[in-house]
């Protein structure tokens, strides 16, 4: 199984792009082998930000479905094509797609990605695993974060600890010792926020560089009532989405605090994302350094207050041998080897199920003989 490649294919909590990566597992650590981002068009980013903020008919779901899915394997072709890759030397494609909620403590749990890997595996002809956090929810877990195991093969060392933060649409940490992971949760917002705020008063779709909110002071009474919220207050296991972390959850605390000038609420947001993740890593080892990948890796000022926060060495994943831009993508990747030799992928001590299990749903693109 390990002589084929593997593609992994998600466009994150962010929604600022379909990434693709393939990648080769059969080294002692994952090797990225070819990668490429593909734009989202507006109308439908439009459209998805609104399916997750307000009620829909159940047709337009499925529209969207639809929608996502075609341009999932749009982009999949053309990456194939642009890199040379035929269906045979592909063994699956690990297929993320768009996540639309995630509720893990809601009553029933309630987790949705749609991109519809049924029309993916068949106008790629490549078998697709997809849906991979159903299985932990229904085995009494959160279904997320994804991500540790996969940190814990990637970036552990024997003997030594080591601490991994994911910074996307929403951050997630993980604290390793040596190769065996001792916690991994979501912290709560990453770039969500910063980018939510860009986007309602500067039209931009991000905070470049963090440049507007490093050109004011946070609010320390704004600051201390986001901090206080509930999410921030519970111990792991736990897990968190950007339809909890949005801007209608940040007008609540802002309805006493009108009088703060845009660029002051920016740098609160920023902020706010650096102490949410510091102030949970006080209880795990280290050896000096933090690593970051995600997107939030560009937002110099973020990194800044990241460093400023934990008072470790803050540095990027690209550093150590796995570019910090494609670490998800590598990681769906991972989950769909993972799917096709029947292997767990989950770890209860992060995720809280009550025992491992195999992530991911198999969508063959024709029958055996």
């Amino acid at each position: 199984m390990t002589d084929k490649y593997f593609i992994g294919a998600l466009s994150g909590t962010s929604m600022d792009a379909i990434d693709i990566a393939a990648a080769c597992f059969s080294s002692a650590r994952p090797q990225l082998l070819a990668c490429a981002s593909y734009p989202i068009p507006p109308d439908l980013i439009a459209q998805l930000r609104r399916l997750q903020s307000q009620p829909c008919r159940i047709s337009e779901l499925v529209r969207l479905d639809y929608q996502c899915g075609k341009l999932f394997a749009d982009s999949l072709n053309d990456f194939m094509a642009c890199e040379k890759l035929s269906t045979e030397t592909i063994a699956a494609i690990g297929l993320h797609g768009q996540t639309i909620l995630h509720e893990a403590e809601a009553s029933p749990p309630l987790t949705l990605q749609i991109g519809n890997p049924s029309w993916v595996a068949h106008h790629t002809g490549i078998a697709v695993v997809a849906d991979f956090r159903h299985a932990d929810i229904a085995a009494g877990g959160q279904g997320a974060p994804l991500a540790p195991a996969l940190h814990a093969l990637a970036f552990g060392k024997t003997g030594e600890p080591r601490l991994v933060v994911n910074i996307g649409g929403i951050a997630n940490v993980t604290a390793l010792d040596g190769t065996q992971v001792l916690a991994g949760f979501d912290t709560g917002p990453g770039n969500c926020l910063m980018d939510a705020w860009s986007r309602l008063h500067r039209k931009q779709a991000l905070d470049r560089d963090g440049q507007w909110a490093a050109a004011h002071k946070p609010d320390a009474n704004l600051l201390d009532t986001l901090l206080k919220d509930s999410f921030f207050q519970k111990a792991p296991p736990k897990s968190t989405c950007t339809n909890y972390f949005s801007l209608n959850w940040l007008e609540a605390y802002l309805t006493k605090n009108h009088s703060l000038n845009l660029g002051a609420v920016a740098a609160t947001l920023a902020e706010l994302t650096a102490l949410s993740i510091a102030n949970t890593l006080k209880d795990y080892p280290n050896n000096g350094r933090l690593l970051v990948c995600g997107g939030g890796v560009h937002n110099t000022h973020l990194m800044q207050r990241l460093k400023q926060h934990t008072q470790l060495d803050v540095i990027s994943t690209t550093e150590v041998g796995l570019d910090a831009d494609w670490v998800e993508a590598i990681l769906m990747a991972w989950l769909a080897k993972q799917r096709l030799e029947n292997r767990s992928s989950t770890l209860p001590a992060t995720s809280g199920a009550r025992a491992a299990t195999v992530l991911g749903a198999l969508y063959q693109t024709r029958c055996k003989d």
